[in-house]
This record gives C-alpha cells, structure tokens and sequence, in this order.
C-alpha cells in the first residue's frame, strides 16, 4: 500500500483506473492534480474555491471528471468505510523546465528564431502560472496537514499576466526587443479550419484565469516562491540555455503564424499596454470591471 498517491493524470479514465487499484484505496490520502480551467470563463475579478466548475475545453472537462471521481473517495470513506481522505489542487499554468506542454518554450522557440508572435483575440486576458517547485511545495503542505483533507486549493503566482505580457516578458528574457505593436493579434474564427486540425497558441482565449489562492496561503501557510518573471527566467535557464530547446521540442511549426501575418486584415488592432495584477493586496469592487470592453485597467501594478 502507499501512504499517499498524487494523480496528474489529464484522463478522467485513467483517474478512475487508478483508484480502483487496491493499493490506492488503501492510500493514506489522495491528491488530485487538476486545473483552474474547470471554472470556466469569467470576467470579474478573481474566483475562489466556492465557485461553480464550468469547463469549456475538453481538457478542462477531462479534469472536471476527475475531480469528481476523486471526491467519490470521501463519500465512500464516510459510508462504506472504504475510499481514501482527498485533496484536490487546482494550479495556473505549470512553468517548468520538461512541463509535457510547455507554456514558456511556445514563446522561447519563437523569439529565438526571430519570428513574430500572434495571439489569439486582444491578448488581455490574464493567467496565472505557477513554478512546478511552488506546486511541490503546495502538495508537500497538503499531505503534513489534516486541514486539507476533502479541500480544494488554487494556486499560481502573485502576479498573474496578460497574453501579451507573456509574448513581452519572454522576448525581454532573450533580450529581443519586442514592443506591443509589433504582436500580432488574430480573429481565430477567421482560421477556424486550420484550429480544427492542430491548435495554436498554448493558451485558450476563454477569458481570465486567475483564482484566488488566499485559502491555500491562509489554511496551508504556502506562499509562492518564484514570481511569473522569476518562474519564467529560471525555466529559461535551465531548459533552454542549459538542456537545449532544439534538443527538446519539436521543430517550430510556423504554418498558422505565417498564415496569419499573410492576411492583414484577419488581424485585429490594439491599442492598449497589457497589465499585471499584484494580489499581495485585496481585489476590490473597483478591479471588477474587467469586461472585454476594450478599456484600459487601471489595476495596481
């Protein structure tokens, strides 16, 4: 048997396989490894834990399923004395040197061969990403404490970013000199063909991605170590400068992007500065209008 089992599994099926597994039902504890993507698209400021799941990507849904087998595990504890105590965590975008779907590299490949950078609709919308080592550190505080048993925790950053700002801080950590207009923002309906058959940017423009982590730094005691620049310079360092990007990924496959900048008038014009929340401070009812209007933000940076 094992004292715990920590499922990062990304099929609800192989979830399900697992803890049907005699050694996992007699599990100490089990930690589900799902995604803040199950919320879904929202607009107004950050969500918590209490928030209805609402994936809109068969990704999220893969995970949304987990979490609901996993939470099955209480429910037989408590009735059938069988089943083992959970913990579910629900992070950003995974920053790391080897993630299986490596956020950052989408961009350092880019930047390194010199090629512009498109991105889906006004690239505003903001996520939070979370170094693989604050991740650890989460799920180590998750199994030293009984706090966290049948609990739910976001975590990310303190500081979430805008697609755009993704594009920028990546080309500032090559230092490439990459300004806001020189991104070129797209339409996706207008490649909708091309969407179907392989996917683009890394990131689905659902809406902002940035859940409150209060409850993980309050029930927990976890702060994240690494900021989004830090979490993204140190994956750069080592998976790129240190292991080699051409060694790892495939060759860069331009055909959208180059589509794309072929057609000038699919693109979309901006004409706004992304921004960077801090939530080292409460969101207030001023930072809920963060509708698609096309407004600047005037969040605290």
């Amino acid at each position: 048997s094992f004292d715990g089992v920590i499922d990062m599994s990304n099929v609800a099926a192989q979830t399900k396989q697992l803890l049907a597994l005699e050694q996992v039902q007699e599990a100490e504890r089990v930690v589900y490894i799902s995604s803040d993507l199950v919320y879904g698209p929202y607009l107004n400021g950050p969500c918590n834990e209490q928030r209805p799941t609402n994936p809109c990507t068969t990704s999220a849904e893969e995970k949304a399923e987990g979490e609901a087998a996993v939470m099955m595990q209480q429910d037989k504890l408590q009735e059938e004395e069988s089943g083992r105590p959970w913990t579910i965590i629900r992070p950003g975008r995974i920053i790391a040197p080897g993630s299986e779907k490596s956020l950052e590299n989408w961009f350092f490949l880019r930047h390194d061969k010199e090629k512009r950078i498109c991105i889906p609709g006004h690239g505003q919308y903001l996520v939070g990403v979370v170094h693989v080592a604050d991740l650890i550190s989460g799920v180590m505080a998750v199994v030293r404490t009984s706090d966290a048993i049948g609990q739910v925790f976001n975590m990310h950053s303190n500081d979430p970013i805008s697609f755009d700002g993704l594009a920028l801080e990546t080309a500032s950590i090559l230092e490439r000199e990459v300004k806001s207009e020189d991104l070129a923002h797209y339409d996706e309906s207008q490649f909708a063909w091309v969407l179907r058959r392989r996917y683009q940017f890394p990131i689905k423009p659902i809406g902002h991605l940035i859940p409150s982590v209060e409850k993980a730094k309050t029930l927990l005691d976890w702060n994240p170590r690494f900021n989004t620049s830090e979490a993204l310079r140190h994956s750069h360092k080592m998976h790129y400068n240190e292991m080699s990007i051409e060694d790892e990924l495939p060759e860069l496959d331009y055909e959208l992007d180059e589509m794309i900048l072929e057609n000038p008038q699919k693109q979309i014009q901006i004409a706004w500065s992304y921004p960077c929340i801090n939530f080292n401070r409460p969101l207030g009812a001023e930072d809920a209008d963060v509708a698609d209007t096309g407004n600047k933000w005037d969040w605290e940076v």
